[in-house]
Parts: structure tokens; sequence; C-alpha cells
């Protein structure tokens, strides 16, 4: 089961850019509550699948978005080092939730990974991390 918690940041002010947590019941990956009132919205959802992690690359927005994104997820273990980046183009109508991109991670990497997702859009840029 996925929960849906984003973290907003005001594209249309100077406020300084946060940083969101993947949100997953599964042991081992963090879940922080967040709140859900901006424009532009980034969100890295981690899911335990049993045999594998799934990290999901999200976007929503409340008016229509259309940019760039960009996932970087590196991975540190007993079985090796990773290093996975992709990028792309997103469009999104207004309320809406776009996946981005998904990728699959051993089990092993649960708490052994640290990603990054970055949106540049025609409303500004936002980015967000997990765990």
């Amino acid at each position: 089961m996925l929960f849906r918690s984003f973290l907003p940041v005001s594209i249309r002010s100077a406020a300084v850019l946060g940083a969101c947590l993947a949100s997953s019941p599964s042991p081992g990956v963090p879940m922080k509550p967040l709140p859900t009132d901006a424009e532009l919205q980034c969100q890295i959802r981690a899911e335990n699948t049993g045999s594998a992690l799934r990290l999901q690359a999200v976007a929503r927005s409340q008016s229509p978005a259309s940019g760039q994104y960009r996932l970087s997820i590196l991975k540190q273990n007993a079985s090796g080092t990773s290093q996975n980046m992709q990028s792309g183009s997103f469009s999104i109508g207004p309320g809406q939730e776009r996946v981005l991109t998904t990728v699959l991670l051993e089990q092993a990497a649960i708490g052994h990974y640290e990603a990054s997702l970055s949106l540049e859009s025609d409303h500004g840029s936002i980015s967000c991390t997990s765990p």
C-alpha cells in the first residue's frame, strides 16, 4: 500500500525549497507526514514489494505544468554500489498526479540508498529526497 503525501513548496514565492520523504508502511522505509497545499509537488514513493524496493518519482500539480525531471539514486550495501540517473520531460494537467519513472532495487537496499528528484517546470523548481 502506498501513501500519497506530498511536500508543497510555493513556486511563486522566494521560500527555500524543502525536502520530502518517501512514505511507506514497509519496515525500514521512513514515513513522515507532509503538508499538501503547493501548486507543484514532488515525491519519491518507496514500497517494499517483498522481493524488491520500488521507488517511484511522482509529480502533482494544482494547475497545468510542464518541464523536466531528474531522478538520481545511489545505493551502497554489502552487495555493492550502484548509481542510477534518469531524466525526461513531463506534462501534467490541473489536479493531476503523474508517476514520472519507476526504479526497482534489491530488497537489501532498504536503508542503504539515497534518492533525489528534481523538477524544473514553467512554475519554477522543486526537489525532494528519500529516505
